[in-house]
């Protein structure tokens, strides 16, 4: 299904992908209730009415963390949950006219403020472990922080999937003061703790069907940046407005989408000040 920025394609029987320009966005449907995943830009198309097209459910979202290309279109909803770490960033871009100012880019700025979502819900709290039903289909999220402090991995339960946000990828970015690889570490491992055996992940970014051996390799850059042998490629890192961070890659990359010259996935962006 095509929208002038949104279109829509079946993951599984109960998840459908949304894509909002660079960054997906998942629809859990359950027998009595869906979750959206995430919110995109909200630029453009009203994301409420076409995720009305795609289930008669009533819909709730949770987002996995405060960034602005995920919350964005969270003022079409009524309902919203976010880790209490992470409120503090969502509150600082709920004004839609902030939101309109840091998408003054190629992509964006051609928008007017009115085709912004409106003011951001004030989100209700999203803990570690917490439960939802959908009717037959269960989704629990998993604090995983280090992308940002409140960042969360949502598994839908009966399927053995997790989408996981921003948290774990190809290029996660430990570049946010106080967010170091030793506390990132100890997130993975939780991670592998309590996730259970996974079938695949669910990305928001760029490869959207990763192995759930992306967390292991996640894991290894940590461990390698914490005893100096990892590749410390200088690289610079563009973020949604068009700033640029320049940081460190722990395995090598190439091309203009930084993907590691080794084939495996999973790699770690990072200041000096993050690397203990």
């Amino acid at each position: 299904m095509e929208y002038q920025n949104l279109r829509a394609e079946s993951v599984t029987k109960h998840i459908t992908r949304i894509i909002d320009t660079d960054v997906y966005l998942y629809l859990i449907e359950g027998q009595r209730k869906a979750c959206l995943i995430d919110t995109g830009h909200g630029i453009g198309d009203n994301l409420k009415k076409v995720v009305e097209t795609l289930t008669d459910k009533p819909v709730f979202v949770i987002l996995t963390h405060n960034h602005e290309d995920h919350i964005g279109g969270s003022g079409w909803f009524n309902e919203v949950y976010l880790n209490a770490k992470d409120h503090a960033g969502y509150h600082e871009l709920a004004d839609p006219e902030i939101r309109f100012c840091r998408h003054q880019n190629p992509t964006f700025g051609h928008y007017p403020l009115s085709a912004y979502a409106p003011e951001l819900k004030t989100p209700h709290m999203l803990t570690d472990g917490q439960e939802f039903d959908l009717g037959a289909i269960t989704v629990k999220t998993i604090a995983c922080s280090g992308h940002t402090a409140g960042s969360m991995i949502v598994l839908i339960k009966e399927e053995q999937v997790a989408i996981y946000g921003d948290a774990i990828g190809r290029r996660v970015c430990l570049i946010h003061p106080g967010l170091t690889v030793s506390q990132y570490l100890e997130s993975l491992r939780y991670v592998q703790s309590v996730c259970g055996q996974i079938v695949f992940g669910l990305r928001c970014h760029n490869d959207p069907v990763v192995s759930p051996t992306i967390v292991d390799e996640l894991a290894e850059c940590c461990q390698r940046i914490l005893k100096g042998t990892d590749a410390r490629q200088n690289i610079q890192f563009k973020h949604v407005d068009g700033s640029l961070t320049c940081c460190f890659a722990a395995s090598a990359v190439s091309g203009p989408a930084q993907a590691r010259i080794d084939g495996k996935q999973g790699n770690i962006f990072y200041t000096l000040d993050n690397a203990a």
